[in-house]
């Protein structure tokens, strides 16, 4: 397939050998078969080397021509973080995980993880939409309505919307961070353990 071996080059750039196996924890022989088109990887292997250089398989293949490149050359100010949570990150990697850069990456890409911040967005969105402003219903998964409801708001499940409680819909949304950031940890706890 020369079109991997094509884009397996251009993912290594002027590194060596050696410094691209060790970058994709394989060995020096593997990434010269690649580069000179002796080998293709399997499926297990062709999904490492996307999830290290951040592509896609099909990119990878030729199946498609869109090599994702635009969250790689984001930066804090792009994403919009701040210094100090920037901040925050570099003292919790380099403080609190003893250099596990693995196992505090682990967590923060975790489904859980992501989850856990879907809820807390949520949350954060309940009371302030303009009370009575039914518009827009299609892109939020919560709307206050406390003029027209009282402290009731809708709550979109399954693309229907129902009505309840505002603290019901807080205190669901509490316990959801919180067992979804639980759920974070314990994965990549056991991963690690796993391995």
């Amino acid at each position: 397939m020369p079109i991997f071996t094509e884009r397996f080059r251009e993912l290594q750039g002027e590194r060596s050998n050696t410094e691209f196996a060790d970058f994709l924890g394989i060995s020096r022989q593997t990434v010269g078969f690649y580069c000179n088109g002796d080998r293709i990887p399997d499926a297990y292997m062709l999904r490492c080397i996307a999830e290290k250089c951040n592509v896609s398989a099909d990119w990878l293949l030729g199946l498609s021509d869109i090599r994702p490149t635009s969250y790689n050359e984001e930066t804090p100010t792009s994403l919009g973080l701040t210094e100090s949570f920037v901040r925050y990150l570099i003292f919790l990697r380099m403080n609190c995980f003893n250099g596990e850069t693995e196992f505090f990456h682990s967590v923060l890409s975790s489904k859980h993880f992501f989850n856990a911040i879907k809820a807390i967005i949520k949350l954060w969105n309940i009371p302030c939409t303009d009370a009575g402003n039914l518009r827009g219903l299609e892109g939020c998964d919560f709307i206050h309505c406390a003029e027209e409801m009282g402290q009731n708001v809708l709550q979109k499940t399954d693309n229907k919307y129902t009505v309840c409680r505002v603290d019901t819909a807080v205190n669901g949304l509490i316990f959801k961070a919180q067992s979804s950031f639980a759920s974070a940890i314990e994965d990549s706890y056991y991963n690690r353990a796993n391995k």
